[in-house]
């Protein structure tokens, strides 16, 4: 731990004891030696710290008694201790019930909350305006969060997010092989897993519906989900609905399946890229007729809220969006983990829109991945 470091762990433990020593009616903090002690730093450093509080109007000292405790301690403690957080999003887009983007703000406010962080949102359109915008600001916060807009990132700027490093900083939903923490799902396993379960079923005639652009998580649901097809013989009809980056999802899936439709689109089962493709998908099917699971059945991916609201209730590969707040906030607190980039599992969310089919002739030859679990670091 450098100098800085060293001092700033001292300060920050003597504001939390000016916390506690808040509710004892003395309001006294032992001396500066009894301190450094407790710190697990040397008496030169705990003076420094000291002396930085007064100044900044936490203590005072009464000659020959001690230090004390101002009257705007209190005040001061709670500022100090509220870690502050810098988090870049996407712009808006849909609810928290039925957009991944405002679920993952939500969920990171929650959890921030939970911790004593105070969030600071701001909105970016692309990596470069974040990066342009972080740069002058970072060091007014105790640290970074990026959820990234839906674009690819070029190498000029995966080099000049190294500059983060001097703060905690994560990115979220998306790895880039380098010292940068991220915390992510494995998208492809998640593609696999909807794979097994529609083969499970006896499922054979199965589409694969795009209805995201087509970024690296969402490309590799796509493989994960072929390859275990592949294994099974069975290769998958491909509904692409040519999303762009601001279009709306449900609009573009709901045409694509409608005219797949209205072309003889001839399948038992589809796996939608995402929740709100998935919604899309399942509103063209009813306008066509179709029952969902009776003649269709589907999985989406996300696992959001809306989903079972929707009649029936989707069945969908979900994001486990608890445990990626726990790792995330545990690197922005300072913990570094074994490898930069964290993949964790994503996990069955049971519905009621696959169906079983009766046996067909040539089982499927592969093995199921629903139960398997694990997780693993890059």
């Amino acid at each position: 731990m450098n100098r800085k470091d060293l001092f700033q762990s001292a300060k920050r433990y003597v504001v939390t004891q000016i916390e506690e020593e808040l509710k004892t009616a003395e309001r006294k903090l032992p001396t500066a030696r009894e301190l450094a002690g407790l710190a697990g730093c040397s008496y030169g450093t705990m003076r420094l710290v000291m002396a930085e509080l007064e100044r900044e109007g936490f203590v005072y000292q009464r000659q020959g008694s001690g230090t004390y405790l101002t009257e705007q301690a209190g005040k001061l403690a709670e500022s100090f201790l509220t870690r502050k957080l810098l988090y870049f999003r996407p712009p808006h887009f849909g609810t928290p019930k039925n957009s991944y983007n405002e679920f993952l703000t939500a969920s990171l406010e929650a959890e921030a909350y939970r911790r004593n962080w105070k969030v600071t949102t701001v909105i970016v359109s692309s990596h470069d305006e974040f990066l342009a915008t972080v740069s002058p600001i970072r060091g007014q916060y105790d640290a970074v969060a990026y959820a990234p807009v839906s674009d690819l990132f070029t190498l000029d700027q995966i080099a000049a997010l190294r500059v983060l490093q001097e703060k905690p900083f994560v990115l979220f939903d998306d790895y880039l092989n380098t010292s940068i923490y991220s915390v992510t799902i494995d998208n492809r396993r998640g593609g696999a897993m909807a794979a097994s379960l529609l083969l499970s079923q006896n499922h054979r005639k199965i589409g694969l519906l795009f209805g995201e652009p087509g970024i690296r998580p969402c490309q590799e649901r796509a493989i994960g989900f072929s390859e275990i097809l592949e294994f099974a013989g069975v290769k998958p009809v491909i509904i692409d609905a040519h999303v762009a980056r601001d279009d709306n999802r449900y609009d573009r899936a709901y045409h694509a399946m409608q005219l797949a439709l209205k072309r003889g689109l001839d399948i038992t089962a589809l796996f939608a890229i995402s929740d709100y493709s998935a919604w899309g998908a399942l509103d063209a099917l009813k306008d066509a007729g179709k029952q969902v699971p009776g003649d269709v059945s589907l999985v989406s991916f996300d696992g959001l809220p809306f989903l079972d609201e929707l009649k029936p209730r989707l069945t969908s590969i979900r994001q486990p969006m608890q445990e990626i707040m726990t790792r995330a906030f545990s690197i922005l607190e300072g913990e570094r983990p074994n490898g930069y980039q964290t993949i964790l599992p994503p996990v069955f969310k049971p519905g009621e829109s696959v169906k079983h089919l009766p046996e067909v002739a040539a089982p499927a030859v592969f093995r199921p991945l629903a139960n398997r679990t694990g997780e693993y670091s890059i």
